[in-house]
């Protein structure tokens, strides 16, 4: 297995859209008979764009990532197959991790009717053509819209919002895929964070809409709390979710010993 590791995230980061992928006749109807069966399961299933990664180009200036585009349903197969040679589907997608104001860290499980149930991890999705222009793929504004459908968080908010950047860049693991680590501190306790998901959550259930995540997880910052959790959690986290959580854990520790963040 491909170890996963991260970084942080390049100053220069272009994501660029180039055509789509060309899939041979008997592979594409493996693919469309294995959705259907897919499908059968699961009605909610969608099968919209996705974005697989065909090259990166790292230099002194940035990181740019060139993708094309092919479908959810090549996505799955890929994905349950292991490996389709030049057609595995690598996707990048943004991931946001909550930090409370009292330095705990904020993320989900997914609902059984998605299609990844019980799986752990960060507010996040898969880009999509609204992410796209002129070639160019903003993973910013699909965050964004994540966080506001997932959490009811608009990143604008003030009265939420202490501080959202872009933090690291994961790669490797069991998928291959990269994902954007974005840092979401919001000014509300873990506590009162929870609350304000539960209320969402109240307004999704008023409106006949079910949230994507089952129940938030909130955990506390400290290297102890984050490596019990991992081992708790083992088979169950999103192969981001580790690397993740030990980077933002590291980072703040570092800011207390500099007397950035509360302690």
């Amino acid at each position: 297995m491909r170890p996963a590791w991260i970084k942080p995230i390049p100053k220069n980061l272009t994501l660029k859209l180039d055509g789509k992928v060309a899939i041979p006749a008997d592979t594409r109807e493996k693919i469309d008979e294995n959705w259907q069966q897919l499908a059968a399961r699961n009605h909610r299933l969608y099968n919209g764009e996705i974005f697989t990664v065909t090259n990166v180009d790292d230099t002194d200036r940035g990181t740019t990532v060139t993708l094309a585009e092919t479908d959810y349903a090549h996505y799955l197969y890929s994905r349950q197959t292991g490996d389709l040679g030049e057609l595995t589907v690598r996707v990048i997608h943004p991931a946001a991790l909550v930090v409370s104001s009292d330095d705990k860290f904020v993320f989900g499980v997914m609902a059984e009717y998605t299609s990844e149930p019980s799986v752990i991890q960060c507010c996040g999705g898969g880009i999509d053509n609204n992410d796209v222009e002129d070639g160019i793929i903003d993973m910013n504004v699909c965050i964004a819209r994540e966080l506001n459908e997932e959490l009811g968080v608009n990143i604008q908010d003030g009265k939420i919002v202490e501080a959202f950047y872009p933090a690291y860049l994961k790669s490797g693991g069991p998928t291959g895929k990269m994902t954007a680590v974005y840092i979401l501190r919001v000014k509300q306790s873990g506590a009162d964070f929870m609350r304000y998901y539960q209320h969402f959550v109240q307004g999704l259930a008023a409106r006949n809409q079910e949230p994507e995540f089952s129940r938030l997880i909130c955990i506390n910052s400290d290297e102890q709390s984050v490596e019990d959790f991992i081992k708790n959690s083992e088979g169950n986290l999103n192969d981001y979710m580790a690397v993740a959580l030990r980077a933002a854990q590291e980072d703040l520790q570092h800011q207390r010993s500099k007397g950035l963040v509360k302690i």
